[in-house]
């Protein structure tokens, strides 16, 4: 339904295929956020009243290590769900709504 996000090189890959670069992304930023706090980064939003997070989705782990998109989460019942996924842009414009940037996953102008 999001496509329309995804880089191009990305989008006309399977849905199983996009699927299964997702679990390996979400794997491998779970365990960089328990090396590095500041990997998940915290937004505010406006909507809902409420605190997300933006976690980097990478579709190709090459030697450059730059993030595609980002996934918004959000904590329900102590359940995290995503709830959608967005552009560099527009993740690095609601990462400051709240906080400093401290990490390098979220300069989407490299």
């Amino acid at each position: 339904e999001r496509r329309f996000r995804f880089p191009e090189a990305i989008r006309n890959k399977s849905d199983m295929e996009i699927m299964n670069c997702l679990r390996v992304s979400i794997d491998h930023s779970v365990k960089m956020s328990k090396i590095d706090y500041k990997f998940v980064v915290p937004m505010y939003n406006i909507e809902f009243d409420k605190i997300q997070f933006l976690m980097p989705v990478y579709f190709d782990f090459g030697t450059t290590q730059k993030a595609d998109l980002a996934l918004v989460l959000n904590s329900s019942g102590g359940i995290w769900q995503i709830r959608t996924i967005l552009p560099l842009e527009n993740a690095f414009c609601n990462a400051r709504l709240l906080s400093s940037l401290s990490t390098s996953w979220l300069n989407y102008k490299d």
